[in-house]
């Protein structure tokens, strides 16, 4: 959720409030005015919101044009978040990888490892020597309980912003499957594990190139 800061006004009878929001976007900006209808108050964005920190007064339509162009950068971006997430979940199942609830319709991707073998700690372990950071998670009725988990939880929003698509985003199911396929348990252990041979040094090169080919701060040299 985003944060809401916001600026007292009631002896003038106006309260604002700023909204920043965690993923890009536009700044957005409201105003209660208990002036002008004392028992209930109304939403405006006049020449009385000002710009957070300056004073500085922005004309009203102007404060409603960037919300409403920030509306629609918010809806492309939330969708292509969602439409990654599609294109992972289905990279995994075209590879026989087991997803809880067989698929998913948000940005969230949970992968069952135990038709791998593994544990939740031994899959993230295995990626994270690979160069794919993930995040190990419980699956419903976990066998191996909260801590070792059954499962990898995965999201497409931070790979969105730095520019991956669908194709992509295959390409990085295929790379996880790579270093599951070739990642076996070590005895009775539910955090030991080998790793083939090559298999990260393969897999994090592959994952490299991802990287290069969508850079951060494209243009920045770093």
């Amino acid at each position: 959720m985003g944060n809401v800061q916001a600026a007292d006004a009631f002896q003038h009878g106006l309260e604002q409030t700023w909204e920043h929001q965690q993923q890009p976007g536009q700044q957005k900006q409201a105003a209660l005015d208990r002036r002008r209808v004392p028992d209930r108050p109304v939403l405006r964005c006049d020449r009385e919101c000002a710009e957070p920190g300056t004073g500085h007064r922005r004309n009203p339509d102007d404060v409603v044009d960037r919300a409403a162009l920030g509306d629609l950068e918010q809806q492309a971006y939330a969708q292509r978040i969602a439409d990654n997430a599609q294109a992972l979940a289905d990279g995994f199942l075209k590879r026989d990888a087991h997803l809880i609830t067989g698929g998913t319709d948000n940005h969230l991707v949970l992968l069952d490892v135990t038709s791998f073998g593994l544990t939740g700690r031994q899959a993230e372990s295995a990626l994270l020597d690979a160069g794919v950071v993930t995040n190990r998670n419980a699956i419903p009725a976990d066998p191996n309980g909260a801590w070792y988990t059954s499962g990898i939880r995965l999201g497409s929003p931070a790979l969105t912003t730095r520019g991956f698509g669908p194709a992509d985003f295959d390409r990085v199911a295929e790379l996880m499957v790579d270093v599951l396929a070739n990642t076996k348990p070590e005895g009775t252990s539910k955090a030991k594990y080998s790793l083939a041979d090559g298999t990260a040094e393969r897999v994090s090169a592959a994952a490299a190139e991802l990287l290069d080919a969508n850079p951060l701060y494209p243009g920045l040299a770093l």
